[in-house]
């Protein structure tokens, strides 16, 4: 399993890989199986890698919508902290 795949397996199961800084976060409603959760412990300096990417290209997207719509600063980085806070960077 990579690193797309272990974020969508864990989106699937109701979980979710988070970014806090430098460290990797999982949360869930519910206990995820012990293989997914080994899963991630194997794989987190890609996940982290994967995340630290989906977050740079989230955020150039909407650098690149704001520009578009003339957004101001505030404005700007309202629609940023919106869009980090989804949490939408699976696949």
């Amino acid at each position: 399993m990579n690193a797309r795949q272990i974020l969508r397996t864990v989106a699937e199961a109701g979980g979710r890989l988070t970014l806090d800084g430098g460290d990797l976060v999982l949360t869930a409603p519910a206990p995820l199986p012990a293989s997914l959760v080994d899963a991630v412990k194997r794989h987190k300096t890609a996940l982290v890698s994967t995340l630290s990417a989906k977050r740079t290209e989230l955020s150039a997207l909407v650098d690149r919508v704001a520009s578009y719509h003339r957004f101001t600063e505030t404005q700007r980085e309202e629609a940023r902290q919106i869009a980090m806070a989804d949490g939408c960077f699976v696949g």
